[in-house]
């Protein structure tokens, strides 16, 4: 892997996860909509993880 590339995927990583607790926080006001979101999300954070 590039070393360049990796802030990059530790800093979309944190943002992915800084995403995810804002949503868990405030999970009564946000919509059905945003649930398509969240999985998107989650999925994205876990496979940035692996890589």
């Amino acid at each position: 892997m590039n070393n360049k590339s990796l802030p990059a995927i530790v800093a979309v990583q944190t943002a992915v996860m800084l995403g995810l607790l804002y949503y868990l926080w405030n999970q009564e006001t946000n919509e059905i909509l945003n649930e398509k979101n969240f999985l998107f999300l989650a999925i994205f954070s876990i496979s940035c993880l692996l890589l």
